[in-house]
Formats: structure tokens, C-alpha cells, sequence
């Protein structure tokens, strides 16, 4: 799926919005998973800490690098 600078897509729990111009923020059930950001025909994916994924010569493989590392749900164990 990629995205045009003015869409908010969302899809399942994953939904993409456009900060600003170049600039894509994901969040995945309510929850911030990161980032990507274009410079010039890069594209840097970044996760939910802002670590640095990669950088990508397309829109949607650095956003698919974002969800494939967003974090899932929190399991609890209870003794």
C-alpha cells in the first residue's frame, strides 16, 4: 500500500497519516510504531523507538519495514 502526501489510510489495526509533506507516521492498535521520512528519492524507515530500519527507494517497502516491526499486543502472565 502506498500512500500520496495527502491521504490517512488505515488498514486493520495499521494506520498511515501524513504529518507533513515527506513525513508518514504510523500507529498499529492505537500505538505509535514509527516513522518514514523522504529526502529527496530516499525513503528511512524508522520504529516505534526511532531506531533506523533502512532506507528504501519506495514509499511502501519502507512502510512495510515500519509494520513488520511494530509492536504486537502486550501478554500478560498471571500465576
Amino acid at each position: 500500500m502506498t500512500i500520496s502526501k495527502h491521504d490517512d489510510v488505515a488498514v486493520g489495526s495499521v494506520r498511515w497519516r501524513v504529518a507533513e509533506e515527506g513525513l508518514w507516521v504510523c500507529t498499529s492498535g492505537g500505538s505509535f510504531a514509527g516513522t518514514v521520512d523522504q529526502s529527496g528519492p530516499h525513503y528511512y524507515a524508522r520504529n516505534h523507538f526511532g531506531e533506523y530500519l533502512g532506507d528504501y527507494t519506495d514509499l511502501s517497502r519502507a512502510q512495510s519495514a515500519v509494520v513488520s516491526k511494530a509492536p504486537g499486543p502486550v501478554l500478560r502472565v498471571v500465576a
